[in-house]
């Protein structure tokens, strides 16, 4: 129950409402394989919760674009409980279409989010954190 949460917790910080533009074809380099570079401008590991006897940091993550308009997003995390950490890799799998600098994502389970792309910089804003992802 409580990685759900985590995992649940996690995707808010990526996730953003799309915006309803039509999609426009995969035109340029999108696809490809992008790693996560930074969160809010720190490098991993990145600490995003740090309570009392709780924290959950960032180790890495990897999201591939495939030209087909599939997607496979995996990152890894550890979650330290009263001093306990456990390191959990999780992949998460969707489809994407490219609408002018933006990447517009929905997961298996319906969730969405957008992304800016420039050159090899892919960025997601949400909720106060900046995710970035390069080449």
């Amino acid at each position: 129950m409580r990685r759900l949460a985590v995992s649940a917790l996690f995707a808010s910080v990526l996730a953003i409402s799309a915006c309803g533009d039509g999609p426009t074809g995969l035109s340029g380099s999108a696809e490809g394989r992008w790693f996560l570079q930074s969160i809010n401008g720190t490098p991993p590991p990145v600490t995003i919760i740090d309570i009392t006897s709780y924290r959950l940091e960032v180790l890495s993550g990897v999201l591939d674009l495939e030209s087909n308009g599939t997607y496979t997003n995996t990152f890894t995390y550890r979650e330290t409980e009263n001093g306990f950490p456990d390191t959990v890799t999780e992949t998460e799998f969707g489809t994407y279409y490219r609408s002018g600098s933006r990447i517009i994502m929905e997961d298996d389970q319906g969730f969405e989010a957008e992304a800016t792309i420039s050159g090899d910089q892919l960025t997601f804003v949400e909720s106060g954190f900046t995710v970035r992802y390069a080449r």
